[in-house]
């Protein structure tokens, strides 16, 4: 099969036939339905939930996903909890919210979500690396083997730029810093002075029980007991890796499940955030450094060239909800679209 993007008619994509038998795999029809979804999600800007192509988008989401949502914030937090749920139904090109079993939990790469990296939206892409639109990605020139054609799309890197330059404002306002201080003071249950303190406190090899396992290994244990636990050479082996992981001695694998079912001891998502959120605490001894950081960024992402946080922020109070993309898509400008 060979065919041409929508977004780039000047791009050829060719599919072989070992690829086009891989089409009927109920597990990579997963994979494409729930990265259309995806897809879908991320190009909603709350701000626009009314608009003609929001309601379009709405639409494309009602198809795969079987049920509209009357607003953004209904839409966030049910995609919270499902998107990493979602199987292909076997009929009419829909998704459907299904727990995984036993076997997927006990076999976690053969379940669809289980990948070396998550698989992102070209939007998510953007926005985490907005340098990845350089002039020779206007011509269809990717160097970068995750990039696909869909990065060409003009509504993509508007809405992943706006979200970058929505980051860098955060930053600016003092936003970052608050979040991040409340995260970690809550979550982690310390208060520390600087960054430096937290940094290091969060930088400290293996972490301690109950940040030390996520709550995906914690699920998946359970399943490998069940299925596996009563057979050597796995009992005997289960028990010295469980006893490592969990700081407890128990002497076999059943004793373990009640703890690893309780999710307050596995954690781990929340030290990996900390440790991410940590980054955005305000640095004493250069606490401006944020600050250039971020408006180096905003410089590089919009046609404006303020220098100062005050002046950027205002910039974006006034303007942020009729940016456009430049001719060359790879800044954000002023006017209405």
């Amino acid at each position: 099969m060979i065919f041409r993007p929508a977004v780039d008619s000047g791009a050829c994509v060719v599919i072989n036939q070992k690829e086009m038998a891989s089409l009927q795999d109920p597990k990579q029809l997963t994979l494409g339905y729930t990265e259309a979804a995806r897809s879908w999600y991320w190009l909603i800007d709350p701000d626009e939930w009314e608009s003609t192509r929001t309601k379009e988008i709405r639409q494309e989401l009602v198809r795969l996903l079987g049920r509209d949502f009357s607003s953004y914030a209904e839409l966030r937090e049910w995609w919270a909890l499902n998107n990493e749920h979602l199987f292909w139904s076997g009929t009419d090109e829909r998704l459907e919210v299904r727990e995984p079993g036993v076997q997927d939990l006990a076999n976690p790469y053969a379940y669809h979500l289980k990948h070396p990296m998550t698989p992102v939206s070209a939007v998510e892409y953007i926005r985490q690396q907005p340098h990845a639109l350089d002039p020779e990605s206007e011509t269809g020139k990717i160097t970068d083997g995750n990039l696909r054609a869909v990065l060409l799309d003009r509504e993509v890197r508007l809405r992943g730029l706006k979200l970058a330059a929505g980051d860098w404002i955060e930053v600016l306002t003092g936003k970052r810093a608050r979040i991040a201080k409340e995260f970690l003071e809550r979550v982690i249950g310390k208060q520390y002075a600087t960054k430096v303190e937290w940094l290091n406190f969060l930088g400290q090899g293996i972490p301690p029980v109950p940040w030390r396992m996520s709550r995906a290994s914690a699920q998946e244990w359970v399943a490998v007991i069940q299925l596996y636990g009563g057979t050597e050479p796995y009992r005997q082996h289960d028990v010295e890796e469980l006893r490592e992981q969990t700081g407890l001695n128990y002497s076999t694998p059943e004793e373990f499940i009640p703890w690893l079912q309780n999710t307050e001891n596995t954690r781990q998502e929340e030290w990996q955030k900390a440790r991410e959120l940590a980054n955005d605490l305000y640095d004493d001894r250069n606490p401006h450094a944020g600050d250039s950081f971020a408006m180096g960024w905003l410089k590089s992402i919009t046609d404006q060239s303020f220098d100062s946080a005050q002046e950027w922020v205002q910039w974006w109070q006034d303007n942020h909800a009729n940016l456009t993309l430049s001719a060359d898509g790879r800044k954000l400008v002023t006017g209405r679209r």
